[in-house]
């Protein structure tokens, strides 16, 4: 039994590396290309246009006054831990 699963993992081995191979071999064609058509994305005006007014729009939702109102609740307590008073003030910002 011992050889039979020896003699399987082998033919496995084998078919791996034969697979492997063609796969190799196919990937080798020959590839042109066409230089004249191949342009950076530093030199596409509309991807530049389009990078100033993202980040145009992203500046203006992050640096907007929200004009919330901010609440800030004061507790004294004494020394035994019991609430003596709470004060909430309420701020316009």
């Amino acid at each position: 039994m011992k050889w039979n699963i020896i003699g399987l993992f082998n033919k496995m081995t084998v078919t791996f590396i034969l697979l492997m191979i063609t796969l190799v071999t196919a990937a080798q064609e020959k590839v042109e290309i066409d230089t004249e058509e191949v342009k950076s994305w530093f030199e596409e005006n509309w991807m530049w246009i389009a990078a100033i007014v993202l980040i145009i729009v992203m500046i203006a939702l992050f640096s907007r006054s929200r004009g919330g109102k901010r609440k800030t609740t004061t507790v004294i307590k004494d020394a035994d831990g019991n609430t003596k008073s709470v004060t909430t003030t309420e701020e316009t910002i």
